[in-house]
């Protein structure tokens, strides 16, 4: 079991700008073992080996810095390959060009959105089954603009806290990666004026990024069904990543993005949309 990586890349001319490619890495912790052990949830091997460097395995924690520049990253196993694509999408299918038969058939792949338009036949054939669905991120440095409420905003400490959490999440977006992990997460909730009941929740976690900063990831957003339309989705994001700015230089999170009305939504407060990654996928896609 092993990764192999297309090709690195020090000074591609990407359309999103490096910060964001670091914050979709910080996503992972910095590196694909942790992506793909989190993504496929099956141990994977932690020895990594780069195509250029075929003779010098880099472990998990050495080669950081070096995958902040790299354009794609293949896990492969018994069952087919897992294959992560960021970047310059023409770079990118340049980079899958080179290395698209080396792994073996693929069963999963995210690519940048934009990059089938460079790939070629051969690269195009390889790819599974296209999936109508596709994931975007979205970041911010900055704080967001005030909104009215968001002092209400809260956090939920300790075993209490994630219980809440799971009880909104399972009404109000059970499809969410947060419902899959809540105990790992600090979560942040608001209540409603009306009754003072906690009826919005979001989750976050922390990733030091290579560069020395630390990435501040959001996810699991929900507001109970009877709640919404109140602003408490917005009071909360605004609220919770504010605090979330005392420890972090950048807060981030992402979304399913056929999502318009959430999108709209986001735009609204200020954060600023990062790359979209096109999902393919040779099995079903689980509900979202």
């Amino acid at each position: 079991m092993c990764f192999g990586l297309a090709k690195s890349f020090t000074g591609w001319n990407a359309p999103v700008g490096m910060r964001e490619f670091r914050v979709f890495l910080g996503r992972y912790r910095l590196n694909p073992v942790d992506f793909v052990s989190k993504h496929l949830e099956e141990p994977v091997d932690e020895s990594i080996f780069w195509k250029d460097e075929r003779d010098a395995g880099r472990d998990a924690s050495s080669m950081t810095a070096l995958y902040e520049t790299a354009q794609a990253a293949w896990r492969v196993s018994n069952g087919g390959a897992f294959l992560l694509g960021v970047g310059n999408p023409e770079n990118l299918a340049a980079a899958l060009e080179e290395g698209i038969g080396e792994f073996g058939e693929l069963k999963h792949a995210n690519l940048t959105a934009g990059t089938e338009e460079f790939l070629s036949e051969k690269v195009r054939a390889a790819l599974p089954e296209r999936r109508e669905a596709a994931w975007t991120f979205f970041w911010s440095i900055e704080e967001l603009a005030q909104q009215p409420g968001e002092e209400r905003a809260k956090l939920l400490p300790g075993v209490a806290g994630a219980e809440t959490a799971k009880n909104i999440l399972r009404v109000a977006n059970p499809y969410s990666d947060a419902f899959r992990h809540p105990d790992d997460l600090r979560w942040w909730g608001i209540a409603s004026e009306a009754d003072g009941e906690i009826a919005a929740v979001i989750g976050a976690s922390s990733a030091s990024l290579a560069s020395g900063e630390t990435v501040s990831y959001l996810e699991g957003l929900g507001t109970l069904p009877d709640y919404r339309g109140q602003g408490l989705a917005s009071a909360l994001m605004a609220g919770a990543s504010r605090q979330e700015f005392k420890d972090a230089d950048v807060v981030a999170f992402g979304m399913w993005a056929e999502n318009d009305h959430a999108r709209a939504l986001y735009n609204k407060l200020g954060w600023q949309e990062g790359p979209t990654l096109r999902i393919y996928s040779a099995s079903p896609l689980r509900p979202h």
